[in-house]
């Protein structure tokens, strides 16, 4: 459909589309504002998720590099590390690793 635009409906769209973001994102806070309060809603709830991230400090970064190399050196998640190094680097991700708990928006 978007390819069958003519360019000054796609430009028009475009503006719309950005013309609603501000307000959108403000719908969003405060939706999310009032699910963290407490406030039951139908078929949108409050969910909490977990993000395990590897620390970016020199003694990690020399770590992983001494241990597994170059590949190791440009962190990536742990799960892509147990991926391509095995579960032998498992303690050395749990050593290193932060865990961030967020609450998201969830549409059911």
């Amino acid at each position: 459909y978007l390819v069958s635009l003519a360019d000054e409906q796609i430009e028009q769209l475009a503006y719309i589309v950005q013309s609603i973001k501000s307000p959108t994102k403000k719908i969003d806070d405060e939706l999310k504002t009032r699910l963290v309060k407490g406030t039951q809603f139908n078929h949108i709830s409050l969910t909490e998720y977990q993000r395990t991230t590897i620390k970016d400090t020199e003694e990690n970064r020399n770590t992983f590099y001494k241990k597994y190399g170059l590949d190791a050196f440009v962190f990536r998640t742990p799960a892509q590390l147990k991926k391509k190094f095995g579960e032998k680097i498992e303690p050395d991700i749990n050593q290193a690793a932060k865990t961030d708990i967020s609450q998201r928006v969830k549409f059911d």
